[in-house]
C-alpha cells in the first residue's frame, strides 16, 4: 500500500533518492551537470545511503548501469542530464534496448513550458529517446516523482524487460513539496503479463515426447526470466541435446556434456549440424536475428518449430514456426516438464557428440601468441567463475568459443547492438554490484579506444577489474571480412595505440605486456594474484581469423573453417 506523510517536506531531489532507495537502488551511475546539482545535493546527506559511481562519458554511465543489470538481474540506475548528456547517452539505451536489459534512467529535463524558447540544452527529449526506450515518461508534477520512479522499476522488469527513461525538468528538482513516503516497496513486478496457455504447453510437449532428434535453442530469455536451474532439469530429465545464442551462453555451463555450443554465423559445426538436421526445434527467449539464422529457407528444414517468448511481436516475425507460445520462459518450463517423460535420445546424442564443438583452426595457427589461447589460460585461472565482460569483435566471438561459462549472469557482451566500447564500462557496472567477485574485461585494440577514458573511473574507485587487450593492430573482424568477402582490399583498417601500459601507469594502474606464450601465461599468472585493477595487453599475429565463419547472405551449413575450405554439414 502507498502510504502517504504530508508532514515531512522535501525537494523532488529528496523525493527522488527516497523512491530509488525503496526499491533498494543502493549503486547508481551519475554525472554532476549543472541541471542534476540538486540530485548530487541531496546524494551528500547521509540519510540516503546510495553510492553513486560517476563514470566520465555519459555513454559509459549508461552501459555500466547496464552492466550492472546483466550481472545482477535488477534494474540498474542512472542519472544523466539534458542536452548533450541525453544525446550521448543514446548509444547506452539502444544497446540495453537491443538486449532486454532492465534500466532506469532519470534525466534532468530542460522543459519547455514555453514553446520552444531556445533555452541553453533545450532538446525534445522524448523524440530523441523514445526509439531506444522501453517507455519515456515526462514527469510534470514534483509530487508525482515518487510515484512514477516506483513505478518505473516495475515497468524494468514486467514482460520483457527494457530501458524506462524519466524525464525531469530541472525545476522540480529543487521543488519543495509533501513528500510521499512508504515502509516497503511501491513496486510489484511479475515477469508475465498473458496467462499461461496450457493447451499449447501439451502440444509442445507431445511433441517433444515423440521427437527423435530434438534440439533446444536457448537464448537470453532463458537468463533474464531466472530459468536456468529448470532449464537444466529440462535436459537432464530429457537428454536434450542444447545448443546457445552468444546472449545464451552461461544458461547452461559451456562443458556440459548436451551442450554443443554456439549457433549461428560463428557458431561451432556441432551446433549448427544439429540445428540443421533436428526433426523438432525448441527455442526459448531467442530473435531469431540474422547472425542466427543464416539463410532463413535454409534454416533447420527438416524440424517442427516451437517458439516461447514473452513478447509476442517476437513469434513468427524471422522464423515461421509450427507453435508459438506467449509465456514467460520460467513459468513456461515449470509446466512444461510436468508433461514429459524421460527419454534417452541415445542414438541422437552419439551422433551428435561426434562432430565438433571447437574452433577447428585452434592448433593450425602459426601465431606465437594466440587470441584463443590467452582466452582458455584466463580461464584456467579463473576456473570458469569469473563475470566476463566483451567489447565487439574478433576477441568478443574467441571469448565466447573459448571460454567456459559456468553461470548465468557471468558474460556480458552486446548482442543486438554490436557496440563497440561496451566492455570496459559494463564491467565497471558488474564490479560495482558484485565487489567481490572477479570481473575480467576482454577487448580489443579497436573497441578499447572507444571509452578508453574510462580508466580513470577504474582507477578512481580501485575497481579490482582485470582488463585483457587483444592487440592485433587491426578493426580485426572489419579486417577479416575484407579479407574473405572484399577480395583482402584493406581499406581503413590499420590502426595505432598508445603505449597501454605506460597509459595505464599514468592513471595508477599495474599493467604487463606478452608477446609470446611463455610471457602471456606468465603475467596472467601475476595478474590475477595482483590487487586491485590491473591491465593486460597480449600482441597477436596480425591478420589472424575467426573460424567458422558463415559468409553473409548463406546458410548456416556453409561455414568456413579456414580461408578457403567450406564445411559441408549437409
Amino acid at each position: 500500500m502507498y502510504i502517504l506523510n504530508t508532514e515531512t517536506v522535501a525537494n523532488g531531489a529528496d523525493q527522488l533518492l527516497n523512491a530509488l532507495k525503496r526499491e533498494e537502488a543502493s549503486i547508481i551511475f551519475g554525472q554532476v551537470r549543472e541541471p542534476t546539482l540538486p540530485i548530487f545535493h541531496a546524494l551528500s546527506s547521509s540519510t540516503h545511503d546510495i553510492d553513486c559511481i560517476q563514470p566520465v562519458h555519459e555513454q559509459a554511465t549508461i552501459h555500466a548501469a547496464d552492466g550492472y543489470a546483466r550481472a545482477t538481474g535488477k534494474p540498474g540506475v542512472a542519472i544523466i542530464s539534458a542536452g548533450p548528456s541525453l544525446t550521448n547517452a543514446i548509444t547506452g539505451l539502444a544497446t540495453a534496448y537491443m538486449d532486454s536489459v532492465p534500466l532506469v534512467v532519470i534525466a534532468a529535463h530542460v522543459s519547455d513550458k514555453n514553446n520552444c524558447s531556445d533555452q541553453f540544452q533545450e532538446l525534445d527529449g522524448n523524440g530523441i529517446v523514445n526509439p531506444v526506450a522501453k517507455h519515456v515518461c515526462m514527469i510534470e508534477e514534483a509530487g508525482d516523482i515518487s510515484r512514477l520512479v516506483s513505478g518505473s522499476f516495475s515497468l524494468a522488469l514486467s514482460g520483457r524487460p527494457g530501458p524506462i527513461v524519466l524525464l525531469i525538468p530541472k525545476e522540480l528538482l529543487s521543488a519543495p513539496r509533501a513528500v510521499e513516503t512508504s515502509s516497503e516497496k511501491v513496486s510489484n513486478y511479475q515477469h508475465s503479463i498473458h496467462p499461461l496457455p496450457e493447451n499449447m504447453i501439451s502440444l509442445a510437449a507431445t511433441e517433444l515426447n515423440k521427437a527423435k532428434r530434438p534440439v533446444l535453442l536457448i537464448g537470453g530469455g532463458v537468463i533474464s526470466s531466472g530459468a536456468c536451474e529448470l532449464l537444466h532439469s529440462l535436459v537432464e530429465r530429457t537428454n536434450i541435446p542444447v545448443v546457445s545464442t552468444l546472449m545464451g551462453l552461461g544458461a547452461l555451463r559451456s562443458d556440459h556434456h548436451l551442450h554443443l555450443g554456439m549457433v549461428g554465423m560463428h557458431g561451432t559445426i556441432a551446433a549448427n549440424r544439429a540445428v540443421y538436421k533436428a526433426d523438432l526445434l525448441i527455442s526459448l527467449g531467442v530473435r531469431f536475428s540474422d547472425r542466427i539464422t543464416g539463410k532463413i529457407s535454409a534454416f533447420s528444414p527438416q524440424s517442427k518449430k516451437v517458439h516461447i517468448d514473452i513478447d509476442q511481436a517476437e513469434l513468427n516475425k524471422i522464423i515461421t514456426v509450427d507453435l508459438p507460445v506467449i509465456a514467460d520462459i520460467k513459468e513456461f518450463l515449470q509446466q512444461f516438464i510436468t508433461y514429459l517423460h524421460p527419454n534417452d535420445h541415445q542414438h541422437w546424442i552419439h551422433e551428435t557428440a561426434s562432430w565438433p564443438k571447437q574452433s577447428p583452426q585452434y592448433n593450425k595457427s602459426d601465431s606465437i601468441l594466440k587470441p584463443q589461447g590467452v582466452i582458455r589460460w584466463i580461464n584456467e585461472v579463473t576456473n570458469g567463475e569469473a563475470i566476463i565482460a566483451t567489447d565487439v569483435g574478433q576477441h568478443q566471438i574467441f571469448t565466447a568459443l573459448n571460454y567456459c561459462f559456468t553461470s548465468p549472469r557471468s558474460f556480458l557482451t552486446s548482442g543486438g547492438l554490436g557496440t563497440m566500447g561496451f566492455g570496459v564500462p559494463a564491467a565497471i557496472g558488474a564490479a560495482s554490484g558484485y565487489p567481490d567477485k572477479q570481473v575480467v574485461c576482454i577487448s580489443g585494440d579497436g573497441s578499447f579506444q572507444m571509452n578508453v577514458q574510462e580508466l580513470l573511473t577504474i582507477a578512481r574507485y580501485q575497481l579490482p577489474i582485470k582488463i585483457v587487450i587483444i592487440n592485433n593492430g587491426y578493426l580485426g573482424m572489419v579486417r577479416q571480412w575484407q579479407e574473405l568477402f572484399y577480395q583482402k582490399r584493406y581499406s581503413h583498417v590499420k590502426i595505432s595505440s598508445p603505449d597501454y601500459l605506460r597509459l595505464a601507469e599514468s592513471y595508477g594502474i599495474n599493467s604487463f605486456r606478452a608477446e609470446d606464450e611463455e610471457e602471456a601465461k606468465a603475467i596472467i599468472s601475476k595478474a590475477f594474484t595482483t590487487s586491485g585493477p590491473v591491465l593486460m595487453e597480449f600482441n597477436v599475429k596480425k591478420e589472424g581469423n575467426v573460424y567458422p565463419i558463415v559468409p553473409p547472405g548463406a546458410s548456416n551449413q556453409a561455414a568456413m573453417l579456414e580461408k578457403a575450405e567450406k564445411a559441408s554439414q549437409t
